[in-house]
């Protein structure tokens, strides 16, 4: 009865994983390089978006 609970715990931590490599890799790409206005944008949102689906990954669990 537990493994389908156990596989959801499995893929929230993989999903949790993967949010920090997205946002290391944005911190990564805009200190190595000069983005446009519109790339910097974009590329906070990027960071916004994988901070906000983490909070919500911690709190559901």
């Amino acid at each position: 009865m537990n493994a389908p609970k156990e596989k959801y715990s499995e893929i929230v931590e993989q999903c949790k994983q993967a949010l920090t490599v997205i946002i290391l890799s944005a911190d990564i790409i805009r200190t190595r390089e000069t983005l446009s206005l519109e790339g910097e944008k974009c590329l906070q949102e990027i960071k916004t978006q994988a901070w906000r689906i983490n909070r919500e990954l911690k709190q559901a669990e």
